[in-house]
């Protein structure tokens, strides 16, 4: 594998199971990966001797590999020297929404911050992320990589809200996010009865401060 991954990325165990001279023949069998008494996944020998697997249990900081073939009828089986596979902490980005949008003066607002896995590493971050909004800086922890932020008293203006994720043991902390929310000046509709034309007219009726 290559010598160093991040978290939750994919990485491919190959082990080839040789014979010493002067035994000849074909090995046949199982080889099995493991991270010290972890199995991570097994596989047969192929016609060339080689046996693969691809594995995203690894888990972050230094990994011992080896490879234990069982053997078969005719070969014995064996153990390989241990090898260290280093896995990093993944980047992370946020990403953020909010409902209803737009939204009008007094009304309640939901700020929903998604914290993932950039590319090529995966799994679900954990830990807290913390929103600046309007001059107002709150904090909440994760839950299944969501959190959630209310706020009810914007001023009529479009809001530069900010988010970021602080990391964790897995995941890097995130690069600011930056997203816009508007709030609008509330309207009103007046219902008023046109007795000239003998039908219904709507007046919008702007309510601001």
């Amino acid at each position: 594998p290559p010598s160093a991954t991040v978290f939750g990325q994919a990485v491919a165990l190959t082990a080839t199971v040789g014979i010493n001279l002067p035994s000849i023949g074909q090995p046949t069998g199982t080889v099995r990966f493991m991270k010290g008494s972890t199995l991570l996944g097994s596989a047969e020998l192929d016609a060339n001797r080689v046996a693969r697997i691809t594995s995203n249990g690894l888990a972050t900081g230094s990994n011992l590999l080896t490879a234990v073939y069982v053997g078969d009828d005719n070969v014995a089986g064996s153990t390989s020297p241990a090898g260290a596979h280093t896995v990093n902490k993944s980047q992370s980005e946020i990403s953020i929404v909010s409902a209803p949008s737009p939204s009008v003066t007094n009304e309640n607002v939901t700020f929903t911050f998604r914290a993932t896995a950039k590319l090529p590493g995966a799994g679900t971050p954990t830990g807290t992320v913390t929103m600046t909004v309007a001059g107002t800086t709150l904090t909440a922890t994760l839950s299944g990589g969501q959190a959630t932020f209310n706020k009810s008293n914007l001023a009529i203006a479009t809001h530069v809200v900010t988010g970021t994720y602080s990391g964790d043991a897995n995941f890097l902390a995130s690069t600011p996010t930056i997203y816009t929310h508007a709030v609008k000046c509330l309207g009103t509709v007046t219902n008023a009865y046109d007795t000239g034309a003998g039908s219904l007219r709507n007046t919008f009726t702007t309510v601001c401060p």
